[in-house]
């Protein structure tokens, strides 16, 4: 079973992007999800975004996992 994260966009370059959660930060493949930018948020798996989220989703997955 995998799990995904929801991380912040910080910022992108390329297929690349700086993403937060929490106090971890780190960095993404976004070539699955071309259209994101600084500010949305995604799904991680295995160092890629494979999807993107509402703030609202992303807070609600991220209470459940810190639970």
């Amino acid at each position: 079973m995998c799990l995904t994260i929801p991380y912040q966009i910080i910022n992108t370059k390329g297929q690349k992007a700086v993403v937060k959660s929490g106090m971890v930060s780190r960095m993404l493949d976004i070539r699955l999800l071309p259209k994101v930018k600084a500010g949305d948020w995604v799904l991680a798996e295995n160092g890629f975004a494979v999807a993107k989220l509402s703030a609202k989703e992303a807070m609600e997955n991220l209470k459940l996992i810190n639970q």
